[in-house]
């Protein structure tokens, strides 16, 4: 059958055996219209996509699942909640075979893998577009930017007993920083791109190799001089 890589949905770059976080979505009730090549949207990354609950946490099978969950307080709530192991429920979210979809779940569920790596770092504050610091997001803050989330029958259903809970604050707000960081990065929360089989990693090496030649060359500009004028004219 082959084995296939997956894509991360910030970065871009292959999963292949890594650690990964899988992103439950559902599509949003307010799509935006796609009308031209902009698309303009306030929630962060949830123009098109929305997360149906919190994140899980396991390895890439080499196959594109999600396989070794992490058991934690958020697995347990699900399974009480759905009566689904943990591995039904994630593979709801990462099937294309409709014998595998569950009643219990929206038929229209999907799914976004996120490189481990990759989650550590944005989930956590990191700059804003004039390199400043960016504040943690807190989970009242990122309520409020994703109102219609917290309306959804599965929030209700999953988080109503848990909201005073420790654990589930911090990763409500390390997904809320998440989603606001991938916003400033011009990302939206989409399903995840099965790969080829086993990725080109020749071809993608020189892709971000490429990618961050230019970026390295802006953020030079920006540091000669106000708006980049002084390194553009070196």
């Amino acid at each position: 059958m082959g084995c296939f890589n997956v894509s991360c949905g910030i970065s871009g770059i292959s999963i292949f055996g890594d650690s990964m976080v899988l992103l439950p979505l559902v599509p949003t009730r307010f799509p935006a219209p796609l009308t031209s090549a902009h698309l303009v949207e306030n929630d962060p990354g949830c123009a098109l996509f929305q997360p149906f609950c919190l994140p899980l946490f396991g390895n890439h099978d080499t196959y594109g699942r999600l396989e070794n969950i992490e058991r934690n307080w958020h697995v347990e709530v699900i399974e009480a909640a759905y009566h689904l192991s943990i591995d039904q429920f994630a593979e709801h979210f990462t099937t294309l075979h409709e014998a595998e979809k569950r009643p219990a779940l929206p038929p229209d569920a999907c799914g976004m893998y996120v490189h481990r790596r990759m989650w550590e770092v944005f989930s956590h504050p990191t700059y804003d577009e004039w390199g400043a610091p960016m504040p943690r997001t807190e989970p009242e803050e990122g309520w409020q930017a994703v109102w219609w989330m917290r309306q959804a029958p599965a929030w209700q259903t999953l988080y109503s007993p848990t909201k005073g809970m420790p654990p589930y604050r911090s990763l409500l707000t390390d997904l809320c920083t998440l989603l606001g960081n991938m916003a400033a990065l011009n990302r939206m929360l989409m399903p995840t791109v099965n790969g080829y089989q086993h990725g080109n990693y020749y071809a993608e090496r020189l892709l971000h190799t490429t990618a961050l030649t230019i970026l390295n060359r802006y953020i030079a500009e920006d540091e000669d001089g106000e708006d980049g004028e002084e390194g553009k004219e070196g």
